[in-house]
């Protein structure tokens, strides 16, 4: 038996997105917050990237991988303390 986990970094999906939030202002915010929290690749993942994540950690290319928890956050480390680009409504 295999058990592993996926750690996913902030993710462009309703979840985060606040509601009634106008397109224009919310595609504003992602570029500001992205190279304020994930330091690796500048921007959010998108859901289909966190899948293929699942997907391939899956898939019998990791077939001897077990116990593991990966990162798939956009950068090196996560865990820290989200930092809001200045300006942004809360909602």
């Amino acid at each position: 038996m295999r058990i592993n986990a996926i750690a996913p970094g902030t993710t462009d999906t309703a979840l985060v997105l606040p509601p009634s939030l106008p397109d224009a202002v919310w595609e504003a915010f992602k570029r500001a917050w992205g190279p304020r929290n994930a330091s690796g690749l500048h921007r959010m993942a998108s859901a289909e990237e966190i899948a293929r994540s699942v997907l391939s950690l899956a898939s019998a290319e990791f077939s001897y991988m077990a116990g593991s928890t990966v990162l798939v956050g956009g950068a090196p480390f996560g865990g820290g303390p989200m930092n809001m680009p200045p300006g942004f409504p809360a909602s």
